[in-house]
């Protein structure tokens, strides 16, 4: 049996999907009518841009306005049966659910074997999760990355949509009723079969442009931030995306990064620095790798 924890929303966001200059797009056509009643998902069309953002738009025009008793989850997978849940592979799921979350409101789950956590909330307003629903689509947008495709080894990423509408559910007993569901699902194989998409993202070369560190200079016995700005060579662009690798040293011992990601424009790597670390040289590197592009940039302060 597989565990869902679930998690708190926060704040709003407004799905921004990938930009006009998408490096690539493929519609999936499901079949039409499979169960009467049941939001009946036509078309899927996916999109991704050289940056590792993918967008999802699902077209279930029997249903025009998202209502409470709907229920959509987004299943997706790296392809790799050791990954994921133990029992289907899945390494997680996007989830509206307008009983257990606030109506409108998307949430993304990771899994491992028979436990999934969520991650993520289309209302914190980042690129990890986006999330709409207008005139009968659905609309997802996240990244390549936080959907388990990890960019430096892989762009395939399967996917399956579940569409579900006649929920009933009781606050008091906590207990959701099925007794109306009707579910329609895309492609209508799943769970034997899911739908395979193949991204094509990359600039030509990733530049770093700009390294420091928070605070400035950094001080012994707190936490400092390494923030690099990277972009690509030819268009110019923020690269929001990525593998980030932190490596770093107080005089001739290595330093273990507490963590290493994007955040929001920046790669950003944060480390904890000894108490007794004044007047050490501390020395390190940033790496940021994007569909076979990586770039290093590295940096010297001293710890005051």
């Amino acid at each position: 049996m597989t565990r869902v924890v679930f998690g708190a929303v926060l704040a709003v966001a407004v799905l921004v999907p990938p930009s006009a200059g998408a490096a690539n797009s493929t519609t999936f056509e499901d079949e039409r009518g499979e169960d009467a009643g049941a939001p009946d998902i036509q078309r899927v069309v996916v999109s991704n841009d050289d940056w590792g953002r993918i967008a999802f738009r699902i077209a279930i025009p029997t249903h025009p306005t998202l209502t409470q008793d709907m229920r959509l989850r987004l299943w997706f997978s790296d392809g790799h049966p050791a990954t994921g849940l133990s029992d289907s592979g899945a390494d997680g799921f996007v989830l509206v659910d307008g009983f257990l979350f606030e109506q409108g409101t998307a949430m993304l789950y990771r899994c491992q074997d028979s436990v999934c956590v969520p991650t993520a909330s289309s209302q914190e307003g980042t690129d990890d999760l986006r999330f709409s629903y207008e005139n009968g689509t659905a609309a997802f947008a996240a990244t390549l990355g936080g959907l388990a495709v990890r960019l430096d080894v892989s762009t395939r990423l399967d996917f399956s949509f579940v569409a579900q509408a006649g929920w009933a559910y009781d606050p008091t007993t906590r207990a959701f009723d099925p007794t109306n569901v009707r579910v329609d699902s895309a492609p209508s194989t799943f769970p034997a079969a899911w739908w395979s998409y193949d991204a094509r993202v990359g600039p030509s070369a990733l530049v770093a442009r700009v390294i420091t560190t928070t605070p400035s200079p950094p001080q012994a016995g707190r936490r400092v931030a390494v923030r690099m700005h990277v972009s690509s060579e030819d268009t110019g662009e923020t690269v929001t995306s990525g593998i980030v690798k932190c490596v770093a040293r107080i005089g001739s011992s290595p330093l273990r990064s507490l963590s290493g990601r994007f955040a929001g424009r920046l790669a950003i790597c944060v480390y904890r620095l000894p108490a007794r670390a004044t007047g050490k040289r501390f020395r390190g590197a940033v790496t940021v790798s994007l569909a076979g592009k990586s770039v290093t940039r590295e940096f010297v302060r001293t710890i005051r």
